[in-house]
């Protein structure tokens, strides 16, 4: 029965963002990253946090909803001005919770559009990881934001700057207690005191190995990719070099059709990718 609540809310919420960039007028951009914004300031993030649950005798990381596609959404669908807001917002969750931010994804959100960053984003990594924020997951992202968008200044009419972490989490709390009054019990939603999880999720383990930030695999030793958040987020934003290609010595002519034909097929499986690569 929860479950199937949880499909239909999602449902709903889902056809609500759907909605959102198809108003009429110029409020549809507005809406949108009002709506985003909102999320982040009363707390409903943690909804997308990936948290170990017990299902069916097997453990299973589980969220209420993704923040990465969520803020990837918006981000296509608003001008470049407004995407300014998007990024103050998501680096603003780094500040007031370096420790449970990366389990909503909320530096790989950021990573997975940094070539598209706005003007003025540089400047708030910056400020971010002055107030707080996890250094090693944002300061890679600096380095990959375009050189003429990255000493660009931020739009006008938009505060310029991060709260520190007492002050963004009094503004949380204040935002709480409105909606509280209004009858919205946001706390059974997004209690604010959930503590972030000892270990990493399998699959950021996986796609930490597939970036390369672990050691690869030789032979029969074992796969042993980083164990930190951090790591993972420096492999996707550091851009990974291409492997040389190796020259192939000359082929000896064959003087066998059947013979010209197996060789063919044996270079065809040589192009193809390995099983591992495939699968991931």
């Amino acid at each position: 029965e929860d479950s199937a609540q949880a499909m239909a809310t999602a449902s709903r919420l889902m056809q609500f963002f759907n909605l959102l960039p198809k108003l009429p007028g110029k409020h549809a951009a507005p809406m949108l990253s009002l709506a985003v914004e909102a999320i982040a300031e009363s707390g409903l993030w943690r909804r997308g946090v990936l948290l170990p649950q017990l299902v069916g005798g097997k453990a299973r990381w589980l969220r209420g909803f993704s923040w990465p596609q969520l803020f990837r959404f918006a981000h296509e669908r608003l001008p470049q001005e407004m995407r300014f807001r998007l990024w103050k917002c998501s680096l603003q969750l780094c500040v007031s919770d370096p420790e449970l931010a990366p389990f909503a994804e909320v530096p790989w959100a950021l990573a997975s559009i940094v070539k598209e960053a706005p003007p003025g984003a540089a400047d708030l990594l910056r400020e971010a990881v002055a107030l707080g924020a996890d250094s090693a997951a944002l300061s890679p992202l600096l380095a990959r934001i375009p050189p003429e968008q990255r000493d660009a200044p931020p739009p006008e009419g938009v505060p310029r700057h991060l709260l520190a972490r007492d002050q963004a989490q009094k503004v949380e709390r204040e935002c709480r207690a409105c909606l509280q009054e209004q009858g919205v019990d946001i706390a059974s939603w997004a209690p604010a005191d959930v503590q972030a999880p000892d270990t990493l999720p399998p699959h950021h383990r996986a796609k930490m190995q597939k970036a390369g930030a672990g050691p690869k695999k030789r032979g029969n030793e074992p796969i042993v990719p980083p164990s930190t958040w951090s790591d993972m987020v420096g492999a996707q934003a550091t851009p990974q070099r291409q492997p040389q290609a190796q020259q192939q010595p000359p082929q000896e002519p064959q003087q066998d059709a059947k013979r010209r034909r197996c060789t063919a097929k044996t270079r065809d499986v040589d192009r193809s990718l390995p099983l591992c690569d495939a699968a991931a």
